[in-house]
Formats: structure tokens, sequence, C-alpha cells
């Protein structure tokens, strides 16, 4: 997530000005001067250049924004990985008042995401992600609690099924049609971004409302514009500066003000197509909606204190857009570049396909024989991760081991 050095400062300056405002206002009389005195000093302690993981090293925080000019670089990945080296594989970052511990080692995120996975299997209260989120409705960004471990039972019993009876054909259908895209080009210099998006997105189309889409649709197009402004508004400094500086929600936000208006276009997109399948006189067998709706109705015809309801099924439908488009289209593209530049790589990749398949389409039960093939998908999500910061992780009890002790609410 990039953030300027201009958003920084207006950052700073705006949460500057409302600590001066809300001071000047408590002077009117002696009593109300006493409680905003007090009020004043609690809310500016929690800015102090200290952290609630003192035995932690760190980079120097300074007044207010703490460690938020450590963010404003453009490779971020890389640098957090220079601080590493500084400061070691674990170190904190102070964020207005939020305090991040950063995990910059493979055993290190081993034992705390694999090893220890339920002791950090919380997200962090988030102002805006519950916003984007329907309220924290999604399996993404949801935090670790009954209705979420309702909800994830939900989604994944709905793909089991998908997997079973018509993944495997959905995926072949769209990879033959896009075989016959890069033929039609003959040869010629092209973007293939747009093609690989396409591709990608109908598979997930497909198998969430039953519809398929050309490049040049329209449908298509507003879907994707939708999600893509969504995602980018939200990695903006205007919004993330929200959950660390809850003081300036209260000021006008422009940026807020268009992330709230796509919110509210995308679940106007994502409301019409589940009406849309809904009101089919047939149903769709390859739609995971089907699977997800019974799913819901067996679960409201079950006694349990945590009801699911429509708006899961919706926000399941938003996970799977996001999480299965571009990340495959991204990584598709990546793909591309990395064998046009070894295509002694591509050669092998090809060779290995012609000897085991004998012929035939690969099934994904042919994983395990393509040894080759495995390495490469590997070794390109190494080089370039889909999302190379992952998502925050909150320590939902006091987490002790060999190399990582963290206190319960901890953001990792």
């Amino acid at each position: 997530m990039e953030i300027s050095v201009v958003g920084v400062g207006a950052v700073f300056l705006a949460v500057l000005l409302i600590v001066v405002l809300n001071w000047i206002s408590g002077q009117r009389d002696k009593c109300v001067q006493q409680r905003a005195k007090s009020t004043l000093l609690q809310y500016l302690h929690q800015f102090l250049p200290h952290s609630s993981s003192p035995s932690l090293p760190g980079p120097p925080s300074f007044f207010l924004i703490g460690n938020m000019m450590e963010l404003t670089h453009d490779h971020l990945p890389i640098h957090l990985t220079n601080l590493a080296q500084r400061y070691g594989k674990i170190y904190r970052l102070k964020c207005g008042n939020t305090t991040m511990v950063v995990l910059n080692s493979s055993e290190v995120i081993r034992e705390a995401l694999v090893k220890k996975w339920s002791d950090f299997a919380g997200r962090p209260v988030s102002y805006t992600g519950n916003i984007v989120s329907g309220g924290g409705h999604t399996i993404s960004l949801g935090d670790y609690n009954e209705e979420w471990k309702a909800h994830r039972r939900l989604v994944h019993s709905a793909l089991q099924r998908c997997y079973q009876q018509s993944l495997h054909n959905v995926i072949e259908r769209q990879a033959l049609h896009l075989r016959k895209v890069l033929i039609d080009y003959q040869g010629r210099a092209v973007d293939l971004s747009e093609d690989f998006t396409v591709a990608a997105s109908n598979v997930i189309t497909t198998l969430a409302f039953g519809k398929e889409y050309d490049k040049s649709s329209a449908e298509l197009q507003q879907l994707h514009s939708c999600l893509n402004e969504i995602v980018a508004l939200w990695g903006s400094s205007w919004i993330s500066a929200l959950d660390s500086f809850p003081l300036l929600r209260k000021l006008p936000n422009p940026v807020f003000s268009r992330l709230l208006k796509e919110v509210a276009r995308r679940d106007e997109i994502i409301t019409k197509h589940l009406n849309d399948y809904k009101s089919q006189d047939i149903e769709n067998k390859d739609a995971i909606t089907g699977s997800l709706l019974r799913g819901l109705d067996k679960h409201h015809n079950t006694e349990n204190e945590e009801l699911l309801t429509d708006l899961h099924v919706h926000m399941a439908t938003v996970d799977l857009l996001i999480g299965g488009t571009e990340t495959t289209a991204a990584w598709l593209n990546w793909t591309v570049a990395f064998l046009l530049h070894r295509p002694e790589v591509q050669t092998r990749v090809y060779e290995e396909l012609c000897t085991v398949l004998e012929g035939r389409y690969p099934k994904y039960s042919d994983r395990h024989r393509l040894p080759v093939l495995r390495a490469l998908i590997s070794e390109v999500l190494r080089l370039r991760p889909v999302a190379p910061l992952a998502v925050p992780h909150r320590a939902i009890r006091d987490s002790r081991s060999a190399q990582l002790q963290q206190r319960e609410n901890s953001v990792c």
C-alpha cells in the first residue's frame, strides 16, 4: 500500500488542527476545560513515541504520525526487508495509535501462521475494512468468531461441491477459448492483460452467476471498473489514515466519499446478479451460488445461535470476484513475461506436458505428475506474489514460542 509524503503531511496537519480546535473549545468554561484537558492528554498519549511491545526493536517514531513515513516507499516489501536487516526478523512499526509487528522471516511466518495459526486467526479492527467488507461479513476480512466459522463452512462446502461437479469443465472451457484468442493474433505483438482478465473473470462469473462475457461486454467492464476502483481507493493514504486517526473521520474526505459510492455501486451490481440468478426457471449447475443458497437454507433449518443471512452469500461472491480475478490474471501476465525471457524453461514445461499427458488436456489431479510445471508456478509466485504483504492478522490470545512472543490483540 503506497502512501505519499504529501498525504502523510496532510494527515499530520489535519490531526494537529483537530487537536488544537478541541483544546480551544475546551477553554470555554473551567469545568469543561478540565475535562477537555484530560481527554486531550489521554488522546495525545497514545501517539507518543512508545510501543505496546517495548521489547521489540524498530525505527524511531515521530509524534502523531509514528512510522508512517516508512510506508511511503515505492517498493514497500523491499523496504521492509531492508529494515529487517537493521532491526531483525521481528520488529515493530507504529502508525498513529496502532502498533504493527512485522514478521520478515519464512521461519517466523510459518510458526505464526501455520504452526500457531489459531493464535493469529483474528483480524484487526478496521473502520474502513468494515465498510468494504459489509460490516466484516467476508471470509478474507472477517474476524475469527463463531459467525465467521459458520460462514467459512458454508463457502468451503459450496466450493467442494463445485470442484467435484463443474470447476474443471469451466476452467477447461475458458482455457480453450483463450487458446483460440491467442492463436487468432497470428504472432502479432499484443497486450495480453485484458484477455487474461476476461478469461479469469469468466471462470468466476460462470461459477458465481452462470454467466460468461466477451471482452467488449459493458456489464463486465462496469463490474471490473467498480472492483478495481475500490481496491485502489482502499489503498489510498486518505483512507488508511481513517483507521489510525479516528478524529479525521469528522472532516470532509472526497476520497472516502468516492469509496462509499463505489461500495454502494458494487453492492447494487452483486445484488442484481444474485436476484437474476434466483429468478431463473432452471438452475445453472455450474453456479456456486446455488450451493451457497441451499447451504444457507439448511443452516436456517438448524438451531444455530449464529445465523447466516443473504449478506454472507453476497459478500462470499465479492470475495470470489476480487480474490479470483485480478490475482489470476496478474500471475498469468508475469508467467508469460518470465517465459519469454527463459525459453529453455518454456521448452521443459512443454515437453513435460506432452510426455506425461500424452496429448490430452491437464487436470488438477495431474499436478503431482508435473513437477516442472509446479516449480514454474511456485517460482513465479515467489518472484511476483499476488499479495506481497498479505492481510494483517490479530492475535486472539497471548502467544509464546521460541521465536515469537505476542500479546493478545497485537497486529502482525
